[in-house]
């Protein structure tokens, strides 16, 4: 096996917001379609329909399996119980 590296295996996808169902649904339905090289490629993908989708890597060393965020909004809201800046 010299000169040969395992595939990379494709990132699991989290949907934020997470209560938006019909939103995971369609990005998990064109995530297949894709090679998910990049988190640009799938934004480019669904921005005609999520215009301020933001897809973000998370980047933690040694993990076996690549994690994605997918923001419908491109910042998530606080959490409700949590006070607002400003």
């Amino acid at each position: 096996m010299h000169g040969t590296r395992a595939a990379p295996s494709r990132p699991r996808l989290f949907c934020l917001p997470s209560s938006d169902r019909l939103f995971a649904t369609i990005v998990e339905e064109i995530a297949e379609s894709l090679t998910l090289q990049s988190t640009r490629e799938l934004e480019d993908v669904l921005r005609p329909m999520y215009p301020d989708i933001s897809v973000n890597r998370r980047e933690l060393e040694g993990e076996p399996t690549p994690i994605w965020y997918v923001y419908r909004e491109r910042t998530f809201p606080a959490h409700p119980g949590q006070a607002e800046e400003g």
